[in-house]
């Protein structure tokens, strides 16, 4: 119980440090969910982590073993993700941990952010390639 109310806390403290610039992220942000099809030509379909725009500047999702939360601030094609809140379970999963890692980091240095034929495209400093969600959780 205390690590939910850790939890809840710091998703609370983020959300304050994240502000609204006035831009209307809402409306530019491809509402709804989004399941992790691919990190460039790697796919995660074992852990399918997903996200989800949440409300005005914030996200949250799952992340392959772990909840997630943060705020994050769009403007035109280019996305900015806080250090995300993320709980601290074990994954069982061989390689899910890894995999978990990777999209977080991924995620928190997200660059853009652009929809392709039904696709959630994001660009990423951690990563020489994007990651790709699908519409919708699948898990």
């Amino acid at each position: 119980m205390p690590r939910l109310g850790l939890f809840a806390l710091l998703t609370a403290l983020l959300a304050a440090c994240g502000g609204n610039s006035g831009d209307s992220s809402t409306s530019q942000t491809a509402a709804g969910t989004w399941t992790l099809v691919s990190i460039g030509e790697t796919t995660v379909a074992a852990i399918q982590p997903t996200l989800t725009f949440a409300s005005v500047n914030q996200l949250a999702g799952f992340s392959g073993c772990n909840q997630y939360s943060g705020a994050y601030r769009r403007n035109e094609a280019s996305l900015y993700v806080s250090a995300l809140a993320v709980t601290r379970r074990a994954c069982a999963e061989p390689g899910a941990m890894e995999m978990e890692q990777r999209f977080i980091a991924a995620l928190e240095s997200a660059i853009s952010i652009r929809e392709d034929n039904g696709t959630l495209v994001i660009e990423s400093e951690a990563e020489p390639a994007p990651l790709v969600f699908e519409s919708g959780p699948t898990r």
